[in-house]
């Protein structure tokens, strides 16, 4: 074997000197709302995106996360937004006061540079928000502002923010492998062309996006250019976020090239069959091949169970000692229960009438399972489209249900009545359903057939009408 095909394999397997281990965060925070704090976290090159709440007991909270690389751990309260940096194997502490965060805010770590890095420009976008508040409604994620208002306010904050970047861009307090990770912006131009010309003429919700300044849309020759300025395979950089979004991006747009003039078939398992070849074929550097396959897995995870399934295996087989496998292998187990032909997880929840409905109620008839919420605006897209997909199924075995993710009831209420969206409607508001099906996000779409089994665990939405109905059609019969 040839040395440096040996230096990338070695480079795989460490990526950083660290190795599993579990970190540690406490804190203790005076005057949250509802005692209770939301926290977010994504694990490089896994892109394993952890979201979710934790209550306070006297003040204080303790998290345990078993990181292999350096993560940015971020905290939601108050309107606050609090990021922290977080070492494999590392213990961090702090604490303060919400009602004065600044001057109350005590953080205890290694790497304290490191850590006010990210803590500063946090505080600065938590401003943001802040100015947002008194014009927000409660529980609910828009409000009335005065016309103008949010942009001025981000043109502020990212002011800010961009000056304090530039004033730390040779900070030489702060660590090597941080500054790689999360201040080097070597690839966030080239990652936001490509994303604003990927994003223009997009279809969401059946409905074409058009970003409203097109002076901003680069074109495609500009696109290219970005991509020419930079170094493209750069395995150093796997554990920076703009890196690894601008190599996913255009391996998308490469791959989706090459199967079609390959003239494969479209299915979701055939995609990814080939994807593995395509990554092997394309890209020369192993650590880059196996980094974007994992990478790519992440993505998966949360819009295609079945493909994440097959791309993680092909992953590990081709790089059996590869240093994210047991990531991958765990959130293949996580996704089990919901792979197709699995019996769909009970539930029980209470409709808009006060009714309790549990999943079994239905059993013998098939259920389109809809996770929304009333301030998700795609969510509202797929409403309207939904409306002309449900008279062609009345008096038909199949039964439209509907999930919100809103906490509070009134505005639930007021959403269904706004949008007049017919079907058995469930308050979900902090039920463990939504671990249960995975959801991430919204909105999300499960079909289950007549016996109570997994059809889909990311079904069709209402605005690809063609395909949700051949599988609506098909399982009526069936």
């Amino acid at each position: 074997m040839k040395i440096k095909g040996l230096l990338s394999i070695l480079l795989i397997m460490a990526v950083s000197k660290y190795s599993l281990a579990e970190s540690i965060i406490r804190a203790t925070i005076l005057h949250t709302e509802d005692n209770k704090v939301e926290y977010n976290y994504i694990e490089p090159v896994v892109y394993n995106n952890v979201f979710s709440s934790i209550k306070l007991v006297d003040n204080q909270l303790e998290f345990r996360v078993d990181n292999i690389d350096p993560i940015k751990f971020s905290l939601y309260f108050n309107d606050y937004i609090l990021d922290f940096f977080v070492l494999p194997n590392d213990t961090l502490s702090f604490t303060c006061d919400a009602k004065d965060m600044r001057r109350s805010l005590t953080i205890h770590s290694s790497h304290h540079p490191d850590q006010v890095y990210l803590t500063d420009l946090s505080l600065m976008e938590s401003e943001r928000y802040l100015a947002m508040a008194p014009y927000k409604v409660k529980n609910v994620g828009w409000g009335n502002f005065p016309n103008g208002f949010t942009d001025s306010l981000d043109k502020v904050v990212s002011t800010k923010q961009k000056v304090y970047r530039k004033q730390h861009q040779d900070n030489p307090a702060l660590s090597r492998a941080f500054h790689r990770q999360f201040v080097d912006t070597t690839y966030r131009d080239v990652h936001n062309k490509m994303f604003l010309f990927s994003l223009n003429g997009s279809n969401a919700g059946g409905m074409r996006i058009k970003l409203a300044d097109q002076s901003l849309v680069p074109t495609e020759k500009d696109v290219e250019r970005a991509i020419a300025s930079v170094k493209f395979e750069n395995p150093k950089y796997i554990l920076n976020e703009d890196y690894m979004q601008f190599l996913y991006r255009y391996d998308v747009v490469a791959y989706n090239k090459w199967f079609t003039k390959k003239g494969f078939k479209t299915q979701a398992i055939e995609y990814a069959k080939h994807h593995a070849d395509f990554i092997k074929e394309h890209f020369k550097n192993d650590t880059i091949r196996y980094a974007l396959m994992a990478y790519i897995n992440g993505y998966n995870y949360n819009s295609s169970p079945d493909e994440y399934s097959y791309m993680g295996d092909k992953t590990m087989a081709a790089y059996p000692a590869g240093r994210y496998n047991g990531k991958i292998k765990g959130k293949k187990l996580s996704i089990s229960a919901l792979q197709a032909g699995s019996m769909a997880p009970e539930f029980s929840l209470t409709d808009i009438n006060g009714k309790k409905v549990s999943l079994s109620d239905f059993r013998g008839k098939v259920v389109y399972l809809d996770f929304w919420a009333s301030w998700c605006l795609p969510c509202k897209m797929e409403s309207v489209a939904v409306k002309e997909i449900k008279p062609q199924y009345d008096q038909k075995d199949i039964v439209f249900l509907y999930v919100t993710k809103d906490n509070n009831d009134s505005v639930w209420r007021d959403g269904v009545t706004k949008q007049k969206i017919e079907g058995i409607h469930l308050f979900g508001g902090e039920h463990e359903i939504f671990d249960q099906y995975q959801v991430f996000g919204v909105p999300k779409y499960v079909l289950i057939d007549k016996q109570g089994k997994i059809v889909s665990a990311e079904a069709p939405r209402p605005s690809n009408k063609e395909q949700l109905l051949l599988l609506l059609d098909k399982l009526i019969k069936d």
